[in-house]
């Protein structure tokens, strides 16, 4: 019964969370999220499978909705390493390689957001805003190789 209410006061204060992020409060809907998440950090000695398996989707649910924080308050290295929680138990989550993507292109890791993007789109073909920024990020990584080039160029004369 402890697991349950432990379970549900999280559910509760998930909700509280989405408001506050529907109302634009990003970083208070953000200290709910990882207030649940730190609350269900550690499922080991939970007996009942039913309850463990809610609270480690619902802990997903929250380090997600903690990337979105992040992403909104433009703070990509948090939003990469909460989409990593995600990824690193579920590693084809789609929503958490897209905010993965976004956060690496950001930090202009443009070579690992085009990897997020693959692996996205070889689970959803279908993904329209991933294949948008696919699209923004090749041109990102061409400018990028185009730049690197040039400064080499202007390294060998000089040389």
């Amino acid at each position: 019964a402890e697991e349950a209410e432990r379970l549900e006061h999280c559910r509760r204060r998930k909700e509280v969370g989405s408001r506050f992020f529907q109302e634009g409060s990003s970083w208070r809907a953000l200290k709910r999220y990882q207030h649940v998440a730190s609350m269900l950090a550690y499922l080991d000695d939970w007996k009942d499978v039913g309850t463990k398996v809610e609270a480690a989707a619902l802990r997903r649910v929250c380090h997600l909705n903690a990337a979105a924080c992040w992403l909104k308050l433009g703070d990509w290295h948090q939003a990469d390493t909460a989409c990593g929680l995600v990824l690193k138990e579920e590693p084809e989550n789609v929503k958490a390689l897209f905010r993965r993507a976004r956060a690496l292109q950001e930090m202009g890791e443009y070579r690992e957001a085009e990897q997020s993007l693959r692996k996205l789109l070889e689970i959803d073909k279908e993904n329209k805003e991933a294949s948008r920024m696919l699209v923004k990020l090749r041109q990102s990584v061409k400018s990028e190789v185009e730049q690197q080039r040039s400064m080499f160029s202007r390294m060998a004369r000089g040389l």
